[in-house]
């Protein structure tokens, strides 16, 4: 037996009180002059044996009492310390899996999560006893055999948080195909804090002994998919309490501080440098806490798009030539209304009418064949329209446009659900003062989807699927009559109108999980591999299939570092691919102890606490069982036996 406060053992002195109270007995005796006293004193010999052995009783009881409280404030537990005297007594293979998820790239209270998870480790392998195998297996599937503890404790500084958070099936499943052709059964055990799943962790209950290791304080630990900039053009405004820096990725580079207004501490605005070309970054506070972790993705990775847009020069303002020329990665070729014919139209599949006034029948007549050829045509109207001709155009897709009698509409609601708006946001929020236009038309059709809307039903910004996607805003989007353009939700939407089709591309992707890539090349090359490089530099030679000068790349599951990954092949960039860390998943709750007690159906299992020096190893013993209730129980016994003592036996 062993305690885990022990202490609280010095409080046995308390023990003599009592012992002391019954052999020094303090009570003053009063003397009375009596004539005759032999009878008395025979009675007297009978009574002292049975208040003697009364007195006893109680003391045995008072003893016994305080020994067992005093043993439940020292914890006391049972451990069978290196796999002795245990079902495992005679353990010649042992497997340890450590549940290295995201979430051990974080902090708690200043503390590194990933420090405390190695040491842990660390000192799982020196409190085990001797083997004559141990393996050490990790999320992504690494599996790791030593003979000695020595070679074993230093591989576990190597180990390093795996992006992807399996499900306890996937771990049960992935133990289960390590021990399958393993003729001696190992001693499995599993290293986590217990982060909760999508599943029940009833799938691992029989299988595995539980090293528990302090959940993640996720109280403050915000987390965003992406925040969509353009580097020197857009000002992106934060929720921050503190003096904050903007750091590049995993290499700890400060690119620039941030420091909150004046007038509102809780609010800061920045743009970043127009020299920054990273795509990925995390706000840091001051205090190095988890209270701001952002994800900003500031260029898009697309290929460039050729995009047609036609406009009347007079009516282009500045702010949107700069708006639709600087972003998106998009080729934008310019003409007028004058300039257009039908021929133009087919090296195109995107165009924007931008600010038009008026559309003439042979453009309307090229549009329409357009979108039946599934093209994606973004209409945005002027203040002055011809209403006639925009109607003879929109009634071909059977929408029409009519007069307001307001003057000034703001949106309300966005529909999330329009590609539009996919991958921007990670659920369903209320936004504040969405964009408004100052004149606007009305929208009548019943085949339109709103995008933007108002409550009473306006669309204010819709679309019409006709083979191809038309989409139409009410108002024109000139500065001087919206404030869209300048909207945080403007680049998203059009880098989505860019980019998006019926297929949902990502931005970005999440590390841990496998995709695939396809890319040409030169068929006389083709013994040469396409190679990828980490943002730390690194080369990675991905698993490929080649088909003529086709290359299909699988890559994403063993994506350790999240940022851009350059695709060279004859070191000639292909592409780049963005890899962002989900951890969305780390808002959940870890197990409880009592939890753990009752899923794993009592079994001894061990905590690690996250110590104050975390240089130092936890001494720690497998196979704990605690006791600490039972002596509490058995002082309440002692004690009320005590209390019967006194009463019955007066």
């Amino acid at each position: 037996m062993s305690f885990e406060k022990p202490y609280f053992l010095w409080t046995f002195l308390l023990l003599l009180i009592p012992i002391i109270i019954h052999f020094f007995r303090f009570r003053k005796y009063k003397k009375i002059v009596f004539t005759q006293t032999f009878f008395l004193e025979q009675t007297q010999v009978e009574q002292k044996k049975i208040k003697n052995l009364k007195h006893l009783f109680i003391l045995i009881s008072r003893i016994l009492g305080i020994s067992a409280l005093v043993l439940g404030f020292s914890l006391p537990y049972f451990s069978e310390n290196s796999l002795n005297g245990s079902s495992y007594k005679n353990a010649e293979n042992i497997l340890i899996y450590v549940d290295n998820h995201p979430g051990f790239y974080l902090k708690n209270d200043d503390k590194s999560r990933l420090l405390y998870l190695r040491n842990s480790l660390k000192s799982a392998i020196n409190n085990l006893g001797s083997f004559k195998k141990l393996t050490i297996q990790t999320n992504n599937n690494a599996t790791e055999t030593f003979y000695r503890k020595d070679d074993a404790l230093k591989y576990v500084d190597q180990i390093e948080p795996f992006p992807h958070i399996p499900t306890w099936k996937e771990i049960a499943n992935s133990i289960e195909k390590t021990i399958k052709n393993e003729q001696i059964p190992p001693a499995i055990f599993l290293l986590s804090d217990y982060l909760k799943r999508a599943d029940n962790l009833n799938e691992l209950s029989g299988l595995c002994i539980p090293i528990k290791l302090e959940a993640l304080n996720t109280g403050n630990l915000e987390i965003i998919d992406s925040i969509w900039s353009i580097p020197g053009t857009d000002m992106i405004e934060a929720s921050i309490y503190q003096q904050s820096s903007y750091v590049l990725g995993n290499s700890k580079k400060v690119l620039f501080n941030l420091i909150p207004e004046k007038e509102n501490s809780k609010k800061l605005s920045f743009s970043f440098p127009k020299s920054i070309e990273n795509t990925f970054g995390f706000i840091e506070p001051e205090s190095h806490q988890n209270s701001i972790f952002r994800f900003y993705f500031t260029h898009p990775l697309h290929k460039p798009k050729k995009v047609l847009v036609i406009a009347e020069n007079q009516g282009l303002s500045e702010a949107l030539k700069t708006k639709f020329t600087t972003a998106y990665t998009a080729e934008i070729t310019y003409k007028t209304v004058r300039e257009i014919r039908p021929e133009i139209l087919k090296d195109f599949k995107l165009v924007i009418l931008l600010n038009i006034k008026e559309i003439p029948e042979q453009l309307a007549t090229a549009l329409q064949t357009f979108l039946r050829e599934n093209g994606r045509l973004l209409l945005c109207p002027n203040e002055e329209v011809d209403m006639p001709s925009y109607n003879r155009f929109l009634q071909r897709f059977d929408v029409l446009i009519h007069p307001s009698e307001k003057k000034f509409v703001q949106t309300d609601k966005l529909n999330y659900n329009d590609l539009l708006f996919f991958n921007v946001f990670v659920q369903e929020i209320d936004l504040p003062d969405l964009p408004y236009f100052n004149k606007y038309f009305l929208l009548k059709s019943t085949g339109i989807t709103p995008i933007l809307y108002t409550l009473d039903g306006t669309t204010l910004f819709g679309k019409i699927t006709y083979n191809g996607d038309l989409y139409i805003f009410a108002g024109s989007i000139a500065p001087e009559n919206s404030n869209l353009i300048y909207h945080t939700i403007f680049n998203p939407m059009m880098y989505n109108f860019i980019h998006r089709n019926t297929q949902r591309y990502s931005m970005y992707y999440y590390a841990g999980t496998d995709y695939i890539f396809q890319y040409s090349v030169p068929e006389s090359n083709k013994d040469e591999p396409i190679k990828i490089f980490s943002p730390s530099g690194k080369e990675i030679i991905p698993f490929q299939r080649r088909k003529g000068n086709e290359i299909q790349l699988f890559f994403g599951r063993d994506v350790i570092e999240n940022g851009i990954y350059s695709i060279q092949f004859f070191n000639q960039e292909l592409d780049k691919l963005a890899f962002n860390f989900d951890l969305r998943n780390l808002r959940s709750d870890c197990y409880i102890d009592t939890e753990i007690d009752s899923l794993f159906l009592k079994k001894s299992w061990i905590k690690i606490p996250l110590s104050e020096d975390l240089t130092s190893l936890s001494k720690i013993s497998f196979f704990r069982s605690d006791l600490w209730y039972l002596f509490t129980l058995a002082a309440l016994l002692f004690f009320i036996t005590e209390l019967l003592l006194i009463r019955f036996l007066k």
